[in-house]
């Protein structure tokens, strides 16, 4: 049975996935194809004819469409309505010709992705994000296949709608939260929100007003958010100011400053996330007597809050890569699947986008009558230049799902130099505060940190031991958002390691996203190459093929 799941029902993290007999076959985010950061406002169009190209059938294979979202739920939300008719007739397909069309509650595609990919039997399944149809924070218990609803709550007690009005309160806009994340190790936590209570019986409560459900849906978050801002000022006076500056060579650019004030109310805002995150965990853990947590929604992606856990002694945990919105197509198909007796089989990889051929490189090269060298042992070539301080686009394989870049789509450098950390953080256009990351051979990963980390998810404390070999991925508050490469899960980044290893004795590099300027990851290898000529870097690998802006190449 072949299932297309999709999601961006919200207007945002647009995607498409299939699966073929429970299999995931291919998953890939709109904004990779579109080039417009969170695709707003887009069908999962391209992403969805790249996975049908993937699996070499067209959409008359496809038995089902299985769509993130639940209209029964909000009959208020036109956005909810028909969406996966008007996708259908957006993709240019006539009725007739329409699969069957299968709608689920968008909290339960969430809760059915982390639970099906982490290959537990029986776990509990937390859903933290800013809202659902009606909800904003939901409990269910999965075993055996099954998933059921214990407990939910509106969208009053979203934790994710608070921690994005103190980004926007701290004059960082919407869609910052890594932004917010970033910043608060740079301040302490000496501030409190009164209207949040954390208590063991229920985890936690937020008494800041009841979310009006009469309203539209897009107005009921809004409204949470314009509450939170309102108490904000209330207590912590007039939020953050941003200036817009212009030239003639960058356009328009945003600056914002931070003072201690906003800085403290960062690291206050973080603490109390994790607190109310891990007392709900507990909480469920003692009344449901699961030890096994699978983590899904957009509050998922904060990595402070997930190394917190961790060192909390909340190790089994697993957090899906694409644990945003966007992983709604992933549930959606898994949901669709079991409905009609096909298990979803755990998540195997988290490459499952567009890869390409050395010769479908050479050949967009040559067109492009740009030079190249072919290189049989390349990783050993980029090995000795990433040993020489030289920054590195490294284009590879399959591309991989989620906001996280794991060896495929990465910018790689020395990581033991805050000089080349700063460099990589202006090639990227991004704040010099934010935090870079380390990918690290398996071998070598308990030599830095405690526990491993596959998906680049949990900012974990650095032993002080290995600190330096590693220093410009380390962030102010001693932790890094570390990458667990193993030869299993990706053969040629592993490949890399053992090369950088051999050069430095250290078998880890830098590792951040291959974009610039708040662009989407690099997709394809146009993208790549445009990304290459309009930066920084020093080299661009794509394949076994280099491309050199210093070098002559053959």
């Amino acid at each position: 049975m072949n299932v297309l799941g999709i999601s961006g029902i919200f207007g945002h993290d647009a995607a498409a996935c299939l699966s073929m007999d429970g299999k995931i076959i291919a998953f890939a985010e709109e904004e990779r194809f579109s080039r417009k950061r969170f695709s707003f406002g887009d069908y999962p169009i391209k992403a969805t004819l790249y996975c049908l190209q993937e699996a070499k059938i067209d959409i008359s294979a496809i038995d089902i469409l299985a769509v993130s979202i639940n209209p029964e739920l909000d009959r208020e939300a036109e956005l909810f309505q028909d969406y996966g008719e008007r996708f259908l007739m957006e993709l240019g397909i006539v009725e007739e010709d329409w699969p069957i069309i299968e709608y689920w509650d968008h909290h339960l595609c969430h809760a059915a992705s982390s639970y099906y990919s982490s290959g537990y039997k029986q776990a509990i399944s937390i859903v933290l994000d800013g809202n659902g149809e009606r909800n904003a924070t939901s409990i269910f218990v999965c075993e055996k296949g099954e998933i059921l609803e214990m407990e939910s709550r509106d969208i009053s007690q979203s934790l994710g709608h608070f921690y994005k009005s103190v980004c926007m309160y701290n004059g960082l806009g919407r869609y910052s939260e890594g932004k917010l994340m970033g910043l608060a190790a740079y301040g302490d936590p000496i501030y409190k929100f009164s209207p949040i209570e954390i208590n063991e019986d229920y985890g936690y409560f937020i008494n800041l007003g009841r979310a009006n459900h009469y309203l539209p849906q897009e107005y009921r978050y809004k409204q949470i958010q314009n509450e939170w801002l309102d108490w904000l000022e209330k207590n912590y006076g007039e939020e953050n100011l941003t200036k817009q500056t212009w030239s003639r060579m960058n356009g328009i650019s945003t600056e914002v400053h931070f003072s201690e004030k906003y800085k403290n109310l960062a690291a206050s805002a973080q603490e109390i996330l994790n607190q109310m995150i891990i007392s709900i965990i507990r909480y469920a853990i003692n009344k449901y007597q699961i030890k096994n947590i699978c983590i899904s929604g957009g509050v998922g992606l904060n990595c402070s809050t997930n190394g917190y856990l961790t060192e909390q002694n909340i190790t089994d945990l697993y957090i899906i890569p694409v644990a945003n919105d966007a992983g709604g197509a992933l549930g959606a198909c898994y949901l669709s699947s079991r409905e009609h007796n096909v298990l979803p089989q755990q998540l195997d990889t988290v490459y499952l986008g567009p890869d390409f051929t050395d010769q479908q490189i050479i050949d967009l090269l040559d067109t492009k009558k740009i030079p190249y060298q072919y290189i049989n042992n390349v990783e050993e070539f980029a090995a000795k230049k990433i040993a020489l301080g030289k920054i590195i686009g490294w284009f590879q394989g399959r591309m991989e799902m989620g906001p996280r870049a794991l060896g495929n789509r990465s910018i790689v450098a020395l990581p033991n130099s805050i000089e080349i950390r700063d460099k990589v953080n202006i090639i990227k256009g991004r704040e010099s505060w934010r935090p870079l990351s380390p990918s690290i051979i398996e071998e070598d990963i308990k030599r830095f940190v405690d526990f491993p980390s596959k998906f680049m998810l949990r900012g974990l404390h650095v032993k002080d031991l290995y600190k330096k070999d590693i220093l410009g991925a380390v962030h102010v508050d001693g932790t890094a958002r570390v990458q667990t490469v193993s030869r299993e899960d990706n053969e040629k980044y592993y490949k890399l390691l053992e090369q950088v290893k051999k050069e430095t004795g250290v078998g880890a590099v830098l590792n951040t996203s291959f974009n610039i300027g708040g662009e989407p990851l690099v997709c394809n290898p146009r993208d790549a190459i445009k990304t290459f000529y309009d930066s920084e870097l020093d080299y661009l690998i794509m394949g076994n093929i280099v491309l050199s802006k210093s070098e002559k190449l053959q």
